[in-house]
């Protein structure tokens, strides 16, 4: 008779890794035979944020066409123009250091 519970790794929710990388909300969410209501939220996390996931964390990291990471911050001349939700890669970050140390760097204005 075969099992229908799963083990180790298949015991949970997860995102197949092809996928994260393109993630975003119709990502399909792989795993438990029952997924738990928060999993979308939990692994999808900062793909899925319009708005900044806390107050602290204000600073806007984009991506351009030639796949270079940009930061922007809270004042800067085109922060108020850029829609969170439009581009893959796109990311809130709560320091300059953070976003420095994952290999982005500061808009020029």
């Amino acid at each position: 008779m075969a099992s229908t519970g799963y083990a180790g790794l298949w015991s949970g929710a997860f995102i197949a890794p092809w996928d994260w990388r393109r993630r975003n909300k119709r990502t399909i969410i792989v795993g438990a035979s029952s997924i738990p209501i928060d999993a979308q939220e939990l692994l999808l996390g900062s793909a899925l944020l319009s708005d900044p996931p806390s107050p602290e964390c204000l600073i806007k990291g984009t991506v351009d066409l030639n796949g270079e990471r940009i930061y922007h911050l809270p004042g800067q001349l085109s922060y108020g123009q850029i829609d969170m939700t439009k581009k893959p890669g796109e990311r809130w970050f709560c320091s300059e250091a953070e976003a420095e140390a994952t290999g982005w760097r500061k808009a020029a204005r």
